[in-house]
């Protein structure tokens, strides 16, 4: 059972051990079975290699799929649960959740998900199926990097919401993005590498032939970083960006203006600074001077920039150079503010095509790719933040799980619900994100005069040592402090908290980016300008954070998933190695434990698993009462006079004894509520036995009576085919006696007529052997046909040699007709012609030499011949085809001159030896 199971809820004693052991084994098959099934919470196995269960066959069993929960577990069973809910009854928002650590394969889970819906609802126009899935190579390449964890890793998170119409065709769609990881623009860790996009405008040098690009070791910001991702080609993923970006409606001068921006980054980072007094000087122009070229801007400013910081005090506005290392900041933060400024700007022009010019508002189905709780050896800001928004998706899936679980059953007045518990992390969330947090400490933090980590640090121990899920270390180890996370214990390091949560760009920023002849970058300007415009607007005292902008995405995130039904996507890295077939226990054992699969399983299966209600209940598992309990309680469901839950307590009161023949069942087993059954599982595995049971006995009698229709419907055609066969068998009687008297062709007296009674008897024979008929006079009609057959030939034979100058041929056609008894006119024009030609042709071969060879005594036996055969009498008795008369003619003329040439020498002769007798004489 363990080895089999698709859904671990089916088994009846449900452990840890037993749904890690039911993973493991599905996975360790050949080839692996990489999902398994909570209820209706899918769990994901990241098999590491490509596997043959995507096909475009396999998608349409689940896009044509009642339920997908009679189909194996698959990714694109939530697609079609979640299309289900967006079409069915009630047309609910749906919600697919895809988490899970770095590594576990949520972004093809991404990506298959959305190929599910583009092809299960249709685009109101535009291709806008094609646009959503190539927003995936954008993303990708701008978001996507190289980790110890994951070759393809994301690293934001991203909430991708399709809008549809009332028609279920998709109007729009918008993607918001999630915490962008810009350290790792400038600085990566071992055997990391930067985003995918850098290294493939490196490979692109034939395309961006008028750039400056050198090779990966050339540039600050990679060159300690490993230039090859395993299974990632760059060239080819620069041509799949370039057909996205296409297909997106970016022009190519905007391509080439982002591409110059991203080159612009890479080389900015090769500038160097040494100190000069209390300020500090380039040590070289060029790194700088080729970053301005790229990004449309003068050298003087962005050197100023990176140089000299100007300080307001009291309004006014002072300049004052930057030491050496401040300016390696500045330049190193001008970097990620570029970088950041156009992963934004790529997001908002996805948007704006996307959106196809509507508002868009209405019925949704939106992905949610986030990463899954992070727990380093040094845990900073960003780690608090992904953490915050894995706490509040954690509580919408305990809310959805567990506490919707409760809720059901205390709604529904079950006395169970006492004996049921769950994890609540409210009070986690309330420690990170409230008015009185972690957080807001540290935005109070930046508002004050120095803000400084050690002060923010030592407010928030002070502040939440006494909370639960608070602590600090045991020994003092500088700016740290831990939580208590749903997952486990994480331990932040504060230095750099405060500076990380300035969301405050530089003030020369905007004016500095407004004068690009970049479009791409002078767009960004305007955006900052704008920003800067509203920040400084009186009323305006506080300083814009990074944390109250990411806790009101986050919020609003949260919001929008409270409106759609939730569809569960859980991830799994089976192992650190990122190799097929390996199933790292313990590791797995930990991520389900964080991700509250085992608590799910617990709950659902202590508890009554199937909530079903009265009246649907009744009328599903009505056929295993006897009938005429059955017809009583149909009627009172129909006539409205009995309530739904007196009908549901009727049928409980009949089924110990439908029950019986199957052992029984225990009464603790099913509980009635206000609305709803509540039935444990192994009730309803044995109502849907003695449901299956019963309808089986239906289904007999229907097949009964329908395979005695298709008996006598098939009766009833052999009937007429037997009655064809037999009257073409009448009517084609032939050879019931030897000779030609008894032969198709005295009967019929032309081929032509004998194929029309075969054309006649062929559908015949065809309706007789699809029917199987058994006829005894088939053999007998069998050997009719054969013979008409071969007499049709026959005779056709006879008319073609009747034109044919070969003896041989004309006699094989006689011989056939002879054989098979034909006597027609065609057999005795071919005798007659056969006969003749046996005459005439040595007649006209002997003449042709005759003539050839001007021999005049053989002219005058083929001559003699002609005579003979009665041919001078009779010419027309000559075959046409051998164009006799004519030669014959011929030759006449030249056996005439013959023998008047010889006459006169036989004359000139005479007169010769006359005078020589008288010479002699």
């Amino acid at each position: 059972q363990l080895e089999s199971v698709d859904n671990v809820c089916s088994l009846e004693q449900v452990t840890n051990a037993a749904v890690l052991h039911t993973v493991r084994t599905r996975f360790l098959k050949s080839p692996a079975v990489v999902y398994t099934r909570v209820a209706r919470i899918m769990i994901a196995v990241n098999p590491f290699q490509n596997l043959p269960i995507y096909s475009a066959s396999t998608m349409k069993r689940y896009l044509e799929a009642g339920d997908a929960m009679d189909l194996e577990p698959h990714i694109f069973a939530i697609g079609s649960d979640a299309i289900r809910g967006l079409r069915g009854e009630g047309r609910r928002n749906q919600a697919v959740l895809i988490s899970g650590e770095s590594g576990a394969g949520k972004t093809e889970s991404t990506k298959l998900i959305l190929s599910y819906v583009s092809a299960a609802l249709v685009g109101s126009s535009g291709g806008i199926q094609d646009k959503i899935m190539q927003t995936n190579p954008i993303l990708e390449s701008f978001g996507n990097a190289m980790t110890v964890r994951n070759n393809n890793s994301s690293r934001f998170g991203k909430w991708l919401q399709i809008i549809v119409n009332s028609s279920c065709a998709i109007q729009g769609c918008s993607v918001t993005d999630y915490l962008l990881e810009l350290t790792r623009v400038c600085k990566q860790g071992p055997k990391e590498r930067g985003y995918h996009v850098f290294f493939q405008l490196l490979k692109a040098k034939d395309v961006l032939q008028d750039c400056v690009i050198r090779e990966p070791q050339e540039y600050r910001y990679i060159k300690d970083s490993q230039y090859a991702a395993p299974s990632i080609d760059d060239r080819q993923c620069f041509e799949e960006l370039t057909v996205a970006m296409n297909t997106l409606g970016f022009s190519e001068k905007t391509q080439r203006d982002i591409s110059k921006l991203v080159l612009g980054i890479l080389t900015l980072g090769n500038a160097d600074f040494a100190q000069d007094g209390e300020g500090s000087r380039l040590i070289d122009d060029a790194p700088v001077s080729e970053a301005s070229a790229l990004f449309g801007i003068d050298m003087a400013p962005l050197k100023k920039c990176l140089t000299t910081k100007v300080i307001k005090v009291v309004g006014d506005m002072t300049e004052t150079g930057r030491s050496a290392a401040q300016a390696e900041q500045a330049r190193d933060g001008l970097a990620r503010l570029l970088y950041g400024r156009l992963f934004k700007h790529l997001i908002q022009e996805i948007n704006r095509v996307l959106s196809q010019g509507s508002q868009l508002s209405g019925q949704f189905f939106g992905v949610l790719d986030i990463a899954g709780f992070e727990s380093f050896e040094t845990n900073s800001l960003e780690q608090l933040f992904i953490n915050l928004s894995n706490e509040h998706l954690q509580a919408h899936f305990n809310n959805h799980i567990f506490r919707m679980e409760l809720d059901d059953y205390r709604a529904e007045g079950i006395d169970a619900a006492t004996a049921l518990t769950y994890q609540d992390n409210s009070d986690i969330i309330a420690l990170l994100d409230s008015k009185a947090s972690i957080l807001a400490i540290l935005d109070e933090e930046v508002n004050v005069p120095k803000p400084s980590d050690e002060n923010f640090t030592a407010k928030v121990v002070r502040t939440f040592t006494p909370h639960q899920r608070f602590f600090s270390p045991k020994i003092a180890q500088g700016l740290k402090f831990g939580v208590r996370h749903f997952a486990g214990e994480v331990l932040y390091t504060a230095g750099g908290f405060v500076d990380k949560n300035v969301d405050r760009p530089p003030d020369e920023a905007a004016s500095l980016f407004m004068a690009s002849s970049n479009e791409v970058l002078r767009s960004i300007g305007s955006t900052i300008d704008a920003e800067v415009k509203e920040a400084s607007a009186p009323g305006k005292r506080k300083v814009k954070t990074v944390s109250s902008g990411f806790r009101a995405s986050l919020a609003a995130l949260m919001s929008t998933l409270a409106q759609a039904e939730p569809n569960f996507v859980r991830c799994i890295k089976p192992n650190q190695e990122k190799v097929p077939g390996k199933f790292s226990a313990p590791m797995v054992f930990e991520q389900l434990t964080c991700a509250g699969v085992f608590e799910a399983v617990r709950i659902r299966q202590s508890g009554f698993a199937s909530r079903v209600l009265f009246r649907d209940f009744v009328a599903r598992f009505c056929p295993i009462l006897p009938k005429a309990k059955s017809i009583e309680l149909g009627k009172a469901m129909r006539d409205g006079r009995t309530s739904d839950k007196d009908c549901a307590k009727l049928f409980m009161s009949q089924v110990p004894d439908a029950l019986a023949h199957l052992g029984g069942y225990n009464p603790s087993d099913v509980a009635l509520g206000t609305t709803k059954v509540f039935a444990r599982t192994t009730l309803m595995c044995l109502l849907d036995k003695a449901r299956e049971i019963a309808l089986t006995t239906h289904v007999i009698d229907i097949q009964r009576v329908y395979r005695g229709h298709r008996v006598r419907r098939s009766v009833k055609e052999l009937r007429a085919i037997f009655g064809k066969v037999k009257a073409w068998h009448k009517a084609n009687n032939f050879y019931v006696s030897p000779g030609p008297a008894h032969t198709a062709i005295h009967c019929l007296h032309t081929a032509e007529a004998i194929d029309a009674r075969l054309a006649e008897l062929e559908p015949v024979l065809e309706q007789a052997v699809k029917m199987q008929l058994v006829c005894l006079d088939m053999p007998a009609i069998q050997d009719i046909r054969r013979r008409m057959h071969n007499e049709s030939e026959a005779v056709k034979g006879a008319r073609m040699a009747g034109t044919s100058l070969e003896p041989m041929r004309i006699e094989k056609a006689i011989l056939r007709c002879e054989d098979l008894d034909i006597e027609v006119p065609e057999v005795v024009a071919l005798r007659a012609r056969l006969e003749a030609i046996r005459v005439q042709i040595p007649i006209v071969k002997g003449a042709e030499t005759a003539m050839e060879d001007s021999d005049e005594e053989a002219m005058a036996d083929v001559l003699e011949a002609v005579k003979e055969a009665g041919l001078d009498q009779h010419p027309e008795k000559w075959l046409s085809e051998l164009q006799a008369v004519e030669l014959m003619r011929g030759l006449a003329s030249q056996l005439a001159a013959l023998r008047a040439e010889r006459g006169e020498e036989e004359e000139e002769g005479g007169e010769a030896a006359e005078g020589e007798a008288d010479d002699a004489g």
